[in-house]
């Protein structure tokens, strides 16, 4: 949900250099956005190694968007001249030269935005209409390379029933009824996620229609977006897949539980083919 905010960033000011610090697992998808320069898979296992990181990026800024203690440090150790943190972290006020006023819990603004208010005002800039911004949200994600649907796949609808913990969770017996409607109605259920929700799934693996293709454990993050991009939908909670098949412009139904901070005001869709449904009685 920060590669929007960069998307923005390039299109208004081109003669930007973005290097991007992310975490192991995150890379695949970052590598895949055209607005970025470079991608730096972080080593924090020790403030050292994180400096000489930071030391070989020679950049003019760093801009902590997820607020680290860790990478701040380094990053002043590192000697990067202009460095960027939100003020409500203690921290910042040692690490950081340039503090911003940015609050996420009860702003009632999409987590997307608030990435993007956090590079405007790390840079002085005025805060840009949501409006706008959601109007060209695809394009700003930088992601459209990865939309390939291809013409034996067009029918394929992913399945994603875990969060591991990021969202209120729909009841697997739900999807197992889902996946029914859907063989009805010509599309193939495609069960996703990762090798360890295939154990929680098992009970119910007698449930899902024949014609589930079970992608559980399958791959990569790298092979699983590509998999995304030839679907023709994809059906989560508020997980990472389901804004990656939303940036990715894949029709898209997220399902949220009303609870403030986790609900789709700040964690929905936001491409033109997205969907959110909110419901008391079938999240659990």
């Amino acid at each position: 949900l920060t590669l929007p905010a960069i998307g923005w960033l390039k299109e208004n000011h081109p003669e930007f250099t973005v290097t991007f610090l992310v975490q192991s697992y995150a890379a695949p998808i970052a590598k895949n956005c055209s607005w970025i320069d470079e991608v730096v898979v972080l080593d924090k296992s020790s403030l050292e190694n994180t400096v000489k990181q930071l030391k070989t990026v020679n950049a003019g800024q760093i801009i902590h968007i997820s607020p680290n203690k860790l990478l701040a440090k380094a990053a002043k150790i590192a000697g990067i001249p202009l460095r960027s943190g939100v003020r409500g972290r203690i921290y910042n006020w040692f690490y950081c030269n340039r503090l911003f006023k940015l609050s996420r819990s009860g702003s009632g603004l999409h987590e997307s935005y608030l990435n993007l208010l956090a590079i405007t005002r790390s840079l002085g800039m005025k805060d840009p209409e949501f409006l706008e911004f959601k109007k060209h949200i695809v394009k700003y994600a930088g992601l459209s390379s990865l939309n390939n649907t291809a013409p034996d796949k067009s029918k394929h609808i992913i399945l994603h029933p875990f969060s591991r913990g990021s969202g209120r969770e729909w009841p697997v017996s739900h999807f197992s009824e889902l996946a029914k409607l859907l063989v009805e109605s010509g599309f193939t259920p495609v069960l996703a996620g990762i090798k360890a929700d295939l154990e929680q799934v098992k009970p119910y693996i007698h449930d899902f229609p024949s014609q589930t293709v079970w992608a559980m454990g399958e791959g990569d993050l790298d092979q699983y977006i590509h998999r995304i991009g030839q679907s023709a939908g994809l059906v989560a909670s508020g997980t990472g897949p389901l804004h990656i098949a939303s940036l990715i412009n894949i029709p898209t139904i997220g399902l949220f539980p009303p609870k403030k901070d986790i609900d789709p005001a700040r964690w929905g869709t936001l491409n033109p083919l997205g969907d959110t449904n909110v419901s008391q009685n079938t999240c659990t």
